[in-house]
């Protein structure tokens, strides 16, 4: 965490034994962050990070109770059209991860674009369902499962992501 205040707050994050990091500022909107990490490299025509890693709203707990949804702000592609999406808060679940059990909100949302003829149906995305677990106790999601799925309807990720550790303040 870099710096907190009533607007909003700034973290960074970094790949082990990588100096440089990605910095971004989060606020109190639902949105899918991409952070690119890791030492850069070229590829074709342009240079890509090693590692990217996508979050959502991982800090909207902080900002004070869960919206009941809304409209996902969302990242511009690297090519083809822009996404949009919807996220829509489920209620209440008991969530089990290898850091303990949580009384957590569930929110699922959506991030869709229109498919194209640029856009190649085997391997660009086009549709991202995932589910967020908050949980009021650590602040911070303690699962998170998304799946995306490319034109012709093949899975691209289908990835869950779990809280391992947690240390009560």
């Amino acid at each position: 965490m870099l710096e907190v205040g009533n607007e909003g707050l700034r973290d960074r994050i970094a790949a082990v034994g990588e100096p440089d990091g990605e910095e971004h500022a989060f606020t109190s909107a639902l949105e899918m962050v991409e952070r690119p990490l890791g030492t850069e490299r070229r590829l074709a025509d342009r240079v890509v990070p090693r590692l990217t890693v996508f979050e959502f709203s991982p800090y909207l707990q902080g900002f004070g109770a869960l919206p009941d949804g809304g409209a996902v702000a969302t990242p511009a592609p690297a090519w083809g059209g822009p996404f949009t999406g919807r996220a829509s808060l489920r209620g209440s679940e008991r969530v089990a991860v290898p850091a303990g059990s949580f009384d957590a909100v569930r929110m699922d949302y959506e991030i869709s674009r229109p498919t194209t003829v640029t856009l190649r149906p085997q391997i660009d995305p086009v549709f991202t369902l995932g589910t967020v677990w908050y949980a009021a106790a650590v602040r911070r999601p303690v699962r998170w499962t998304v799946v995306t799925r490319a034109g012709a309807l093949n899975i691209l990720v289908d990835d869950t992501y779990e809280l391992a550790a947690y240390r009560p303040a």
